[in-house]
C-alpha cells in the first residue's frame, strides 16, 4: 500500500519485502541468544558434574531394579576401585539422579550448588525504614500546616 489517506503507509507491507526468506531471520535470532547462554566449559566446577554424570551414568547400565542401597553399594564398590576414587552415598547418589531427570536430563543441574547457601539477605538494607518513612510521613491525611511550625 502507498500513502492512502493522510500519507500513511503502512510498514508490514513493505516488511514482507525485505526479508528474503525465513531462515536467515531465524539464524539472526539464534546468534543473538547464543551471546547470552553460559558456555558449559565456562560454568564453575564442571568437572563435578561430569563426575556426577559418570557415576550416574555407570550404575544406569548395571544397576538391577530400584536405586536402593542394597542395589547400589556393591556398584559403587565397583567404581570406586575402577577409577580409584571415593564416592558418596547411594543416598546421595540417588538424589543426583533425582535432580538430573526432574531437569530433563540437564548436566547443569548436576552443579553443586554451593553459591547458593547462606544469609542472602544485605546488612544494612534500608528499605524497611524508607517504606516505614512513606507510609507515616506521606501517605496519612493529616497535613502538617506551615504555620504550626
Amino acid at each position: 500500500m502507498s500513502d492512502d489517506l493522510f500519507g500513511f503507509s503502512d510498514e508490514f507491507n513493505s516488511f514482507d519485502n525485505d526479508v528474503a526468506d525465513d531462515k536467515t531471520l531465524s539464524t539472526e535470532f539464534l546468534a543473538e541468544d547464543e551471546n547470552f547462554e553460559l558456555a558449559f566449559s565456562d560454568l564453575p566446577n564442571k568437572d563435578t558434574a561430569l563426575f556426577r554424570l559418570d557415576l550416574i551414568r555407570y550404575l544406569e547400565r548395571r544397576v538391577k531394579g530400584g536405586w536402593t542401597p542394597k542395589n547400589l553399594d556393591k556398584l559403587l564398590e565397583e567404581y570406586a576401585l575402577l577409577k580409584k576414587t571415593s564416592v558418596p552415598s547411594s543416598r546421595t547418589i540417588a538424589d543426583w539422579k533425582k535432580l538430573y531427570y526432574e531437569s530433563g536430563k540437564d548436566v547443569t543441574s548436576l552443579i553443586p550448588g554451593h553459591s547458593k547457601k547462606g544469609n542472602r539477605k544485605l546488612k544494612n538494607d534500608s528499605s524497611d525504614l524508607v517504606t516505614e518513612a512513606i507510609q507515616t510521613k506521606f501517605l496519612t491525611k493529616e497535613r502538617v500546616s506551615v504555620w504550626n511550625k
